[in-house]
């Protein structure tokens, strides 16, 4: 996948993705393929060995294979609702589409909003998709004032709507009160499966 991204050959890349996807299922390719694949470039932008151009490509094709296995997989799941996110001011979408898809692949129904998006935004498509659970994925390191957008999101949020939190840029953050941090997507998978066996 590497190999494509520095030659810039996207059908190469897309084939592989959708091949890893058939092998390994959502999950499986979310962990073993996209997530090292992501460190890869991350690592390279930072030695300068990958430009904003392939990380760009790389990007778009992850996000249209991501898109790809969210539609083909809504119309077989009944479970509760699940809206994924980011907040404003973080444009980082790839954590939450992942966790989207991983969640759908686990029987959720999964809405995916989107990255940068204001608090009234997301409150109010949680109370027009009857969602039980809000997930905010974050990739890098949360702000301030991300951590005021959260406790604001968690006040506001209809009664019963559960507020999930991901990715590396909340990994290091005390969450407020009634706020879950869901550190892997394997973890994701679990309580979704343990909400289900609830209901």
């Amino acid at each position: 996948m590497l190999n494509a991204v520095r030659r810039f050959d996207r059908p190469q890349l897309e084939h592989v993705l959708a091949r890893e996807a058939l092998a390994l299922g959502p999950l499986g390719l979310c962990l073993l393929a996209i997530s090292p694949l992501l460190d890869r470039i991350g690592d390279g932008w930072a030695c300068g060995e990958v430009c904003m151009a392939e990380e760009h490509m790389a990007t778009a094709q992850i996000k249209s294979t991501l898109m790809s296995l969210l539609r083909f997989g809504c119309d077989r799941v009944g479970g509760d609702m699940m809206v994924f996110a980011t907040l404003s001011g973080d444009r980082h979408e790839i954590g939450a589409l992942m966790a989207a898809v991983c969640a759908q692949d686990a029987g959720a129904r999964a809405l995916y909003l989107g990255p940068d998006l204001p608090i009234s935004e997301i409150v109010m498509a949680a109370r027009r998709s009857a969602a039980k659970v809000v997930g905010i994925s974050g990739a890098m390191p949360a702000t301030k004032k991300h951590k005021a957008d959260l406790s604001k999101l968690k006040s506001e949020l209809p009664r019963g709507v559960g507020l999930w939190i991901g990715g590396r840029g909340w990994s290091k953050v005390q969450a407020p009160s009634g706020v879950r941090i869901v550190d892997t997507l394997e973890e994701l998978r679990r309580q979704i499966l343990r909400r289900s066996v609830r209901a």
